[in-house]
């Protein structure tokens, strides 16, 4: 009931808001902008001076849009998005998206994840035209009483373990790879992932990975989720200026000084790391801090 109290508050707030700016009503949603808008149909929706750095509107339609005005573009993700000549973009300094080539006879995303799912090689005139992939872990508690998430994770490798990724070796074959979620996988080396400088959004969440150093020349990376895992030193990502959504809530983490020079940095998980673990942060009145 409180769960649902809560929810209708967010409606009126949002049905009363004296704003019609994008950015801002997704804000009072409390929507997650690196998720929301994947695929969304944004036709003629116009953006006015909204600060869009962060969002992600892969795979979106953006026929008709305005994005003239817009700030935060440059660190916008517009991964697979379609527009056409009614888009309106900025004049000056903004490289538009340039529409994806189209895939091999063939290629089709499904048969990409099965065939690295079975260890066959995938087609090299396929491998430029991965962009997305997603191998995270499905799974339900269904009544049984698992004490921990990975309890819950082991009893479905265990069971399913022809459906579930164990290396990441096979995904360093797609150079243009920009989404990919590998949550729930038993993966605790992520090194092959070092050479894929084109990924934006990196899903990590309760996989064993504690080292974060091949995440280190990713400069393109957006969004990175690290819920649960092993995680301890935040080192590699100072470098990781595009940065703007980062979940750090069940992890080792004990300083967060190395995000402190990240200046597109703009939704931060501390649940569960020590209180005031933030007041390090120079541009910490800029970020939406979160805490369950």
């Amino acid at each position: 009931m409180k769960h649902l109290t809560r929810k209708l508050a967010r409606v009126a707030t949002i049905a009363t808001a004296e704003t019609d700016s994008f950015a801002a009503l997704a804000k009072l949603a409390g929507l997650d902008v690196s998720r929301a808008f994947r695929g969304a149909d944004l036709r003629n929706v116009d953006f006015s001076t909204d600060n869009l750095a962060g969002f992600n509107f892969s795979s979106a339609k953006l026929h008709g849009a305005d994005l003239s005005r817009a700030a935060g573009l440059d660190s916008l993700i517009l991964t697979n998005a379609t527009a056409d000549d009614t888009t309106k973009w900025p004049t000056f300094g903004f490289k538009r998206p340039v529409a994806a080539s189209r895939p091999p006879r063939g290629f089709s995303p499904e048969e990409v994840n099965r065939r690295i799912l079975a260890n066959e090689p995938v087609p090299p005139s396929w491998r430029p035209s991965v962009r997305d992939l997603d191998f995270s872990v499905k799974w339900q508690n269904q009544g049984k009483p698992y004490p921990t998430v990975r309890q819950a994770l082991e009893r479905v490798w265990a069971e399913h373990p022809g459906e579930v990724l164990r290396s990441a070796i096979p995904l360093a074959n797609f150079p243009n790879l920009a989404t990919l979620n590998i949550a729930g996988t038993p993966i605790t080396d992520i090194a092959p992932l070092a050479s894929l400088t084109a990924l934006q959004t990196l899903d990590l969440w309760a996989t064993q990975v504690a080292d974060l150093a091949p995440l280190a020349s990713l400069t393109a990376l957006h969004s990175l989720d690290l819920w649960g895992t092993q995680v301890a030193d935040l080192a590699p990502l100072a470098s990781l200026t595009a940065l703007t959504t980062l979940k750090l809530w069940g992890t080792q983490v004990t300083d967060i000084a190395p995000l402190a020079s990240l200046p597109n940095l703009r939704r931060l998980d501390l649940t569960g790391l020590p209180a005031g673990i933030e007041s390090i942060l120079p541009r910490r009145a800029e970020i939406a801090i979160t805490r369950h």
